[in-house]
């Protein structure tokens, strides 16, 4: 019986005191693929659409929340850009060379009117901006005319990408 507990004692003892001076800190994680940010863009831009038709539906989220739930603790951004603001949710906040973020909702500033994807974003930006400049910089001529073209495109009508450069949205 005494033998059993010597080794019990000894295993206690060696459990116990400082981890060796030769245990590696843990490595920083890799950054995520190109293509893994991708395709959760393209749940991100699915699930604002589903939430943007069905604002009641608690179930837009779901996939987008589950994927991106191995990614660890998420910081909410927003940027300040006129006229359209980007939401964002940035992953690996602390790992600068494995940060990551994507783009949740863009809001036309001033109005209620949500967009879904970098592309209607691009639309709405450049008519803003190729308005600004055919009017002489009139804000508000330019703001009307992005709020008619974000809810055309909300509405499913096809809208073309103005010929100008976008501003800090698009």
């Amino acid at each position: 019986m005494i033998r059993p507990l010597a080794g019990l004692f000894l295993l206690f003892l060696a459990g116990c005191g400082e981890a060796p001076s030769s245990a590696a800190a843990p490595s920083p994680p890799l950054p995520v693929p190109a293509s893994e940010v991708a395709a959760l863009q393209a749940v991100a831009d699915d699930a604002c659409r589903c939430n943007r038709a069905s604002p009641d539906d608690k179930s837009c989220w779901e996939a987008f929340n589950a994927r991106t739930a191995a990614h660890g603790d998420a910081a909410l951004l927003a940027s300040a850009c006129a006229p359209v603001s980007t939401e964002m949710t940035c992953f690996k906040e602390d790992h600068p060379e494995a940060r990551f973020c994507i783009a949740t909702g863009h809001h036309l500033v001033g109005t209620d009117h949500e967009l879904c994807s970098a592309e209607e974003v691009r639309i709405v930006d450049t008519t803003f901006t190729a308005t600004l400049r055919r009017t002489g910089d009139d804000y508000e001529q330019a703001h009307a005319a992005a709020d008619k073209v974000a809810n055309d495109l909300i509405l499913g009508r096809s809208v073309p990408l103005p010929e100008a450069e976008g501003g800090c949205a698009g």
